[in-house]
C-alpha cells in the first residue's frame, strides 16, 4: 500500500504541475481585435458630379463657383468655370419636361421646370462665353411662364390689353417693341 501512497503523490504533483502550466498558458492576453474599415463619407461626390453653390436663378441651382452677372424681373446670366458639357448636364439633372436642343454652339433646355417651383417656366441656355477670362461657359435662364390667362375677357378686350387693335394693327405704333 505504500507503493500506492507514493504514486498517488507523484501523480498528484504531476497533475498540479500540468495545471499550472495549462493555467499560465490561458491567461496571455489576447490581441487587440483589427479596426473595422472606415466607411465611406456621406458627401462623397460621384465621378464628374458637380456640386451645387448657394445661388440660384429663380428655383434652379447653380453650381459652386458660378457667378451671376447680370439678375432682371426674367432672365438671369451666368458665368460658370466649368465646361458647357458638364454645366449642361448640371442643369439637364436639376430640370424636368421640356425639350433639351443640343447645337454646336449652345445647348437650349426649352420649357423645362425646376421641380422645387412647378408653377415656373424656364429657357435655359448654355454656350461658350463671348469673353473668356476665368469663365468656361455661360447660361442665361429666361422665365417664360405665360402671364395667366383672365377668363371673363372678351377676344376684342384681350387684343386691346395686348396693345393691338380687333384688326391686329397697333393700337399706337410709337411704343412698340
Amino acid at each position: 500500500m505504500v507503493a500506492r501512497v507514493r504514486l498517488s503523490r507523484r501523480w498528484g504533483s504531476a497533475l498540479v504541475a500540468a495545471l499550472a502550466i495549462a493555467a499560465t498558458a490561458g491567461c496571455k492576453r489576447k490581441p487587440p481585435p483589427e479596426p473595422a474599415p472606415a466607411p465611406a463619407p456621406v458627401d462623397h461626390l460621384a465621378p464628374n458630379e458637380v456640386v451645387e453653390g448657394k445661388e440660384k436663378a429663380f428655383a434652379l441651382p447653380l453650381p459652386r463657383h458660378a457667378t451671376v452677372t447680370g439678375k432682371f424681373d426674367t432672365s438671369v446670366t451666368v458665368r460658370s468655370p466649368l465646361l458647357p458639357e458638364e454645366l449642361a448636364n448640371f442643369v439637364r439633372a436639376r430640370v424636368k419636361e421640356g425639350n433639351v436642343v443640343a447645337g454646336g454652339a449652345a445647348t437650349t433646355f426649352e420649357d423645362v421646370v425646376v421641380p422645387a417651383e412647378p408653377q415656373r417656366r424656364l429657357t435655359i441656355e448654355v454656350r461658350r462665353p463671348v469673353l473668356t477670362g476665368d469663365a468656361r461657359s455661360e447660361m442665361t435662364v429666361r422665365d417664360t411662364t405665360p402671364p395667366p390667362i383672365e377668363p371673363n375677357l372678351t377676344d376684342e378686350e384681350r387684343w386691346k390689353k395686348a396693345g393691338f387693335g380687333p384688326d391686329g394693327k397697333l393700337l399706337d405704333p410709337k411704343h412698340s417693341q
